[in-house]
Formats: C-alpha cells, structure tokens, sequence
C-alpha cells in the first residue's frame, strides 16, 4: 500500500505527473487524487484536467502515478511489496 514517509497518510494521493486543471491557492496538488484502501486496492479516482487515458493508465499502474501525499504535500511516497 502507498504510505507517506512525512505524515503516515495511506489513504489520498496524487499524481505529479498530471498537473491540475487551474492553478489557484488552496487547490488540488494533482490533477487526480486516489483513495487507496488498506490492501493497496484503489478505491475511486477524483480527475480535474486528467484525460481518460491518463485516468486509466493510473488505475492500472498506481504505482507509477500516485507520488504525491494529499494530506501533508510531501513528495515521498513509499509503495511496500505484498505480504508486508
């Protein structure tokens, strides 16, 4: 499951890859933010500015996009190996 190495947070993140639809104060981090469960399965995706290509491409490699902590902002997201 995706963890963050600053706050503990393992359930909301971003993906740097994809920016925003508008920069503004106070906005999203991401241009698609994931709700992860406990056992790594992603819950729902929220897009804004994402295309459908990339929105698929996240869910079935979020290892490779969700890289951003939603909570804190921190960009050190640790993904542990299964059965840990």
């Amino acid at each position: 499951m995706p963890r963050c190495q600053n706050c503990g947070n393992i359930k909301s993140f971003g993906a740097s890859q994809i920016p925003p639809s508008g920069m503004y104060a106070n906005g999203p981090l991401s241009g698609i933010i994931g709700e992860f469960k406990t056992d790594r399965e992603l819950m729902w995706v929220h897009s804004s500015g994402a295309t459908k290509s990339m929105i698929n491409a996240a869910c079935h490699e979020p290892q490779k996009f969700f890289d951003i902590c939603v909570q804190c902002g921190y960009q050190s997201v640790l993904w542990s190996e299964e059965g840990e």
